[in-house]
């Protein structure tokens, strides 16, 4: 396999450190997400915890992008579609563990391009989210959007009965393979396992859970019981801007390797406050032998990122991994938010 070459001509077919980018296929979609990218992503075996970032997104839903049109509160504002108005309650809402109905919305342009956010509701083209604080200095009006589909454990991990499943099948979430998925409101994790007898996604309730939700741009962490290493393929979209993630005070987020390829915390350049020491604001990188957070914080005097040990060289995140966001201080919410960058190659 050739080392990877992605440009708006070239298809490749390579392995970038821990990443295989199966192909690229890109298409001219303005900032609607425009390569098509498939890769594989591996993770440790052996009983031990690892993280698998979610850096795609789904496809544009039809009729699913315009601009905003005004901002009514920081939970609500109204949309003008390219196309007819939206109509009802339930367009864009309805999802749950069983429905592939989640649907969030990402900003295109303007002061807050790459704010990304879940429909909560909908009374046709007025939005609600409980997920973000909206900016409501008037910035946001005017900016483009579009609007599409979240991941789920069955869109994001595909079949349950194919030979090539990442995760192995048990009779409950304490035997088989889990996928844990962060509640940043919670912030905790809730487990998923694939039961053994039919192949369906379970909660640890053993509850039917196909479509629990999977947000774009965090990660999930996994665990595989068996020895060596598991690899997992991820496919969708490659967006080409930042990301914004709301962030509440002492609280903790996860956020995704947003490209198949390699960067370092340096590069993803997270907006965290600057400080003097690790006890501040931190971007934290997971050792999956250790089963361990690394801190590193933001120099007050220069904003180079300080490891543990004092020293300021680039560390490096993998392709298709997390890092951890840690914030000490007042929420990062609506202007303030947490923004990282997507380096796509």
């Amino acid at each position: 396999m050739k080392k990877i070459q992605n440009s708006l001509s070239t298809v490749a077919l390579a392995i970038i450190t821990g990443v295989a980018a199966l192909s690229s296929d890109c298409r001219a979609a303005g900032n609607v997400g425009d390569i098509f990218q498939i890769g594989q992503v591996s993770f440790v075996g052996g009983g031990k915890r690892d993280f698998i970032a979610t850096p795609f997104v789904r496809p544009v839903e039809s009729n699913g992008t315009g601009v905003v049109a005004s901002v009514t509160s920081s939970s609500t504002l109204v949309l003008d579609p390219d196309g007819s108005d939206y109509t009802g309650t339930t367009q864009w809402t309805g999802g749950s563990t069983t429905q592939d109905k989640w649907h969030i919305v990402e900003i295109l342009n303007g002061r807050y391009i790459g704010l990304v956010f879940l429909i909560g509701a909908q009374n046709g083209n007025t939005i609600t989210t409980s997920e973000v604080a909206l900016p409501t200095d008037g910035a946001l009006v005017g900016s483009s959007y579009a609007i599409r589909k979240d991941w789920t454990l069955s869109t994001l991990f595909g079949d349950t009965d194919s030979a090539s499943f990442p995760f192995a099948h048990g009779d409950s979430a304490s035997t088989a393979d889990t996928v844990n998925l962060f509640i940043q409101f919670t912030q905790g994790f809730a487990p998923y396992y694939v039961k053994k007898s039919d192949k369906t996604w379970r909660n640890s309730f053993s509850q039917l859970s196909p479509h629990a939700r999977v947000p774009y741009g965090q990660g999930v962490q996994v665990l595989r019981r068996a020895a060596g290493n598991g690899v997992v393929t991820l496919a969708g979209e490659a967006r080409k801007s930042r990301l914004r993630r709301d962030v509440g005070s002492g609280k903790f987020a996860l956020l995704a390797n947003l490209s198949l390829a390699p960067t370092t915390i340096q590069a993803l350049s997270a907006s965290i406050d600057r400080g003097t020491s690790s006890a501040d604001d931190t971007v934290q990188t997971w050792n999956s032998s250790t089963g361990a957070w690394t801190s590193y914080y933001r120099r007050t005097s220069d904003g180079a990122f300080v490891s543990p040990f004092g020293t300021t060289t680039a560390v490096p995140l993998a392709a298709g991994k997390v890092v951890r966001i840690k914030n000490i201080g007042a929420a990062k919410a609506g202007v303030d938010a947490i923004t990282a960058e997507p380096n796509l190659p």
